[in-house]
């Protein structure tokens, strides 16, 4: 896994009491024993994305949900996508949450992301999301196609995620 810090020109927009939100969702929904996951939605505008809301999988259905990992159903899934097609909302990011301080990406994680999309995120939350919300702690990850992840660096980070 590569380190990116050559900033692009994609933004990923979020207002700040959503980005709290995710956290404080995430930390309820692993009880500070498990993974939780959510994801964000909204809208594509060229190379900005706007998130207008977070998803977040256990409330459609019984997650699977385990202190090192989280597996969410295709019926989930199936749930989750007809819900952004209705809002006429794109997925813009996985945001998951684990259990230490490491916010890199497991073996598991990148072989299952959300969506096989080059260009998706997945936003590593630590410790259970347990902490005070910070993007510096959070680990942010790019999907570059073929199996392959970059992390992106803490300059990276504030380049692309934006907090209104």
């Amino acid at each position: 896994m590569n380190t990116k810090d050559a900033a692009n020109n994609r933004r990923i927009l979020i207002p700040t009491p959503l980005w709290n939100h995710t956290w404080s969702g995430l930390r309820e929904r692993g009880h500070g024993k498990v993974e939780s996951v959510g994801v964000w939605a909204g809208t594509r505008d060229g190379l900005t994305e706007h998130v207008k809301c977070v998803h977040f999988l256990s409330d459609f259905g019984r997650a699977y949900q385990r202190k090192g990992y989280h597996l969410a159903s295709t019926r989930m899934l199936a749930d989750l996508f007809a819900r952004l097609q209705k809002d006429h909302h794109v997925l813009i990011a996985d945001v998951h949450t684990h259990p230490t301080k490491w916010v890199g990406l497991s073996e598991i994680d990148k072989q299952h992301p959300i969506e096989f999309r080059p260009g998706i995120h997945a936003i590593v939350l630590p410790s259970f999301a347990r902490s005070s919300p910070s993007i510096a702690r959070a680990g942010i990850h790019e999907y570059i196609g073929n199996g392959e992840w970059q992390t992106l660096s803490q300059k990276a980070k504030s380049t692309l995620l934006t907090l209104t």
